[in-house]
């Protein structure tokens, strides 16, 4: 939100025959800002139309070059584009449509959280009694002989037959922190009467803004939301990964995030819980706490995750949450937008 990129339109005449008149048109979507041209409105509701008129040579070739604003976070279409062409006495004119199609995401904005700090559940040498807490099962730090209880998946058996007695494989303590990024997208509560719009940005960048703040600070990161892509009809989950691509894809997630709820934040965190790694860091990202969605964090927190609440609400909840911390970025990010950083579109 808010950069502008170079959009050019390239012309050819591929004949040896002159065009003595040439339109073209093409729709823009009304968030791309096309800077220093005044646009014509469309047929369709969420777009203007930029045309052009030029007469051209034999095999001449026309580049018309603008720059373009993004106002709004989104996945947009550019075209189709109209073409209609006469020849050089006037007798004859042709229409067509170029099926063509061009898109292009637009990441939505990631501010500063200087006041927001992400507790690490799973610290680099946490220890209990001598033996790591987690561990990361692509270091092997040696081998010991079996316990009582270990499990079966970490004996090597090569060790074991050598040595003729149970080996079991010992891991280096877990370096990586692990986060993952819940983000509610129901602003109003009851969702037939709609949505907040100004919420529902304030809440996508406040999610986008930790997912980058949490890979800046080396942390494997995930998202799930409970509404659906604009792409797809499934709600949105961006699995924990260590690939360094792992922030654009889920700002691409962001970008298309759309603001109808498929399901209630405490129902994802009840069907998808159960696959949360032991220890990891739980951020919600929310305007809304009802009672319902209280409780699932309350007891994410009883068994043993880390919990963290970003409140992008105008106003404090008044739910209590019993000692998980809440970040209050309503008033922060409000304040952005009285200075047009344009975190709500």
């Amino acid at each position: 939100i808010g950069e502008t990129i170079d959009l050019a339109i390239r012309v050819t005449n591929k004949k040896p025959l002159p065009l003595n008149h040439l339109e073209v048109e093409d729709d823009i979507p009304k968030e791309l800002e096309v800077q220093g041209v005044k646009m014509q409105l469309s047929r369709r509701a969420d777009t203007l139309n930029l045309r052009h008129s030029a007469s051209m040579g034999w095999y001449e070739r026309i580049t018309w070059n603008y720059k373009v604003r993004c106002n709004a976070r989104g996945y947009y279409s550019l075209g189709p584009v109209t073409i209609r062409s006469g020849d050089l006495f006037g007798f004859r004119e042709s229409s067509t449509q170029l099926p063509q199609i061009d898109r292009i995401i637009v990441y939505p904005r990631t501010v500063p959280l200087p006041h927001v700090r992400l507790p690490a559940g799973r610290p680099f040498g946490e220890m209990r009694g001598g033996e790591p807490i987690f561990e990361d099962p692509t270091r092997i730090m040696g081998l010991r002989d079996y316990r009582h209880n270990d499990p079966l998946k970490r004996v090597d058996w090569k060790a074991t037959a050598r040595r003729q007695a149970l080996q079991v494989k010992v891991f280096e303590p877990s370096v990586t922190h692990q986060l993952l990024i819940l983000l509610n997208l129901d602003t109003i509560g009851k969702t037939w009467e709609g949505y907040d719009s100004v919420l529902l940005e304030r809440a996508v960048t406040a999610a986008a803004s930790a997912a980058r703040l949490a890979f800046e600070e080396k942390h494997t990161v995930g998202l799930y939301a409970n509404g659906a892509s604009l792409t797809s009809n499934q709600h949105i989950r961006v699995p924990l990964s260590r690939d360094p691509r792992q922030l654009n894809i889920i700002l691409e997630a962001l970008a298309m995030a759309g603001p109808f709820v498929h399901y209630s934040m405490e129902d994802i965190i009840r069907r998808e819980g159960r696959f949360f790694p032991f220890g990891s860091t739980i951020v919600l990202v929310t305007a809304l706490m009802p009672e319902p969605l209280a409780s699932s964090l309350l007891y994410l927190h009883g068994e043993g995750y880390p919990v963290v609440v970003l409140s992008v609400a105008n106003e404090r909840f008044g739910t209590d949450l019993r000692g998980i911390p809440v970040y209050e970025l309503g008033p922060y990010l409000r304040d952005l937008e009285v200075m047009g950083f344009g975190v709500a579109g």
